[in-house]
């Protein structure tokens, strides 16, 4: 498994000589002319891992599926970027294993970068079959990934290593010619939505011979954390050579080469109230990352969040919880089982039937575990903002904690609604 990011390149993993997946990790620096220096030891996996889909991502890297020892893997390996290139967490310069893994064990998928989120594409599953499926999932404030969604688009062939390429918040898949090197065919395109989502599929009949080749042109710069809602004081990561500079605007607009210059102080920018920043990266030859937009949302209910109560899952559309909330906005947790559905109903004082329970008027957002990663539903939609007139959302989840946060429309305080999270 290799990859170039920045000014270096790393091989990482593969087989050793009997067929046997390696931890080993190493890296070369790369020359002004694209030549690659003297390959040295970087680290090691926690453990061995071949075929597995590699991807940068700010001041990251990782490592997903693959096989190991034990056979086609579904954990995540990631570890920090420094700036001289070196890989590893602490003095010890290790890797971490991942919370959540991937949906199912796989090997040999594609893996790129976009905005805050990881694409997932391709591979071949523990029965031999290969998936047509497409995964995304956000990478959280400490380098984590969150929950894994699977997209309602799908690629329409089967393939062993997808070719994969953003351009123009497009992103492009093909299968590769593997008898006939730097040859595609079946070449797809969709545009890149919010959260992930996809959008305007084409069939692309008329890509450049080299159009998949990494090495084509200079990446952009990068901007971490991704589009949406993040944490005050989170730190900004950019992937870029000298002579970048990162542009911002609190309007909404398109951020230009002329726009104020990002220069936060040492110990982070405060904020005290919701912000709304746009962000967008200029290297020196004037590639321009993509426009992140971030909200930085200080909670209303105080920096740690405590539940009111659990909303147990259930099979019985007529049970429900009822939450009582504490002032005029309150938390409620949801423990989710693996690769289950459910759907979300609420019912509060605009809902039919009325129930003397029914007090409060309640906007409410599911989270995922790190409180601020709206949840996506099975449309490929974020559950924000939803009311007691407009639930009912699909959604699959993976194990762990998920989080309802709930507003009182009007303002009014101790209020109670009910709610519920059926098993499909």
């Amino acid at each position: 498994m290799t990859l170039r990011y920045g000014s270096s390149s790393y091989r990482i993993g593969g087989e050793d000589e009997e067929g046997i997946p390696s931890a080993v990790v190493e890296m070369a620096t790369l020359g002004q002319d694209g030549s690659i220096g003297a390959w040295i030891p970087a680290g090691t996996l926690p453990s061995g891992r071949s075929h597995g889909a590699i991807v940068a991502a700010g001041n990251m890297i990782y490592i997903l599926g693959g096989i190991g020892p034990e056979g086609v893997a579904e954990e995540i390996f990631y570890t920090e970027i420094h700036s001289d290139g070196s890989l590893g967490f602490g003095a010890d310069k290790h890797w971490e294993k991942n919370i959540r893994p991937l949906p199912w064990p796989i090997y040999s998928a594609t893996a790129i970068f976009n905005d805050g989120r990881i694409i997932l594409s391709g591979g071949v599953s523990t029965d031999g079959n290969k998936s047509q499926a497409i995964l995304h999932a956000r990478i959280y404030q400490d380098g984590q990934v969150g929950q894994w969604y699977v997209s309602p688009e799908t690629y329409p062939g089967r393939s062993l290593g997808l070719l994969a390429a953003l351009r123009e918040n497009r992103l492009y898949l093909a299968e590769p010619e593997h008898e006939e090197p730097g040859l595609y065919s079946m070449a797809v395109s969709w545009k890149i939505g919010g959260y992930g989502y996809l959008e305007d599929f084409r069939i692309e009949a008329n890509l450049i011979a080299n159009f998949f080749d990494p090495l084509r042109e200079p990446p952009a710069p990068v901007v971490m954390p991704g589009s949406g809602l993040v944490p005050p004081k989170s730190t900004l990561f950019v992937a870029k050579g000298p002579g970048t500079m990162i542009r911002y605007r609190k309007d909404g607009l398109e951020v230009t080469a002329q726009d104020p210059e990002w220069v936060p102080p040492t110990m982070g920018y405060k904020i005290v109230s919701a912000e709304e920043f746009e962000f967008r990266a200029f290297d020196s030859e004037g590639r321009a990352s993509r426009q992140v937009s971030v909200a930085y949302m200080p909670r209303t209910t105080g920096f740690l969040v405590w539940p009111q109560c659990a909303i147990p899952p259930s099979d019985d559309p007529s049970l429900r919880t009822v939450c009582v909330m504490d002032g005029a906005a309150s938390w409620f947790s949801f423990q989710g089982e693996r690769g289950k559905a459910y759907s979300l109903r609420l019912y509060d004082s605009a809902s039919e039937p009325q129930d003397a329970s029914h007090t409060a008027k309640v906007r409410v957002t599911l989270f995922e575990g790190d409180y601020y990663s709206p949840v996506i539903d099975a449309q490929g939609r974020p559950m924000i903002d939803l009311g007691g007139l407009d639930t009912q959302r699909e959604f699959t989840v993976g194990p762990g904690k998920y989080y309802l946060y709930a507003v009182e429309a009007n303002g009014a305080v101790d209020k109670s609604f009910s709610a519920a999270f059926l098993k499909r």
